[in-house]
């Protein structure tokens, strides 16, 4: 018997960068006024607000307070010593710090 996982489907926008290379991050393009109308403006239509691009762990506190619903990581994850930036070894204890800044929701 063929048994399946069905997850739910949360539909969402997700804002990223194309190029990596030019060492900017989403926080150079957008400012957390613009954040949080990105935010209202997907909420406002039934979907979940994403973002990505070299987001850095001390700009997680106010994208959650934003009300941001998934911010994607992975060179914030990465110890610096262990590879090139994002493609890094992926470091428990970064994982961790980055964990804790996620709001409790009750």
């Amino acid at each position: 018997m063929r048994r399946e996982i069905l997850l739910p489907l949360h539909p969402g926008l997700l804002i990223d960068t194309f190029d990596k290379g030019f060492s900017m991050g989403l926080m150079d393009y957008y400012t957390l006024a613009d954040v949080r109308r990105f935010v209202k403006k997907c909420h406002d239509r039934k979907l979940e607000a994403w973002l990505a691009s070299s987001i850095g762990l001390e700009e997680l506190p106010g994208l959650w307070t934003a009300g941001v619903d998934v911010i994607c990581v992975r060179g914030v994850a990465c110890n610096k010593g262990k590879g090139p930036g994002r493609f890094g070894e992926i470091d428990t204890a970064l994982v961790r710090e980055l964990v804790a800044t996620i709001p409790c929701s009750k």
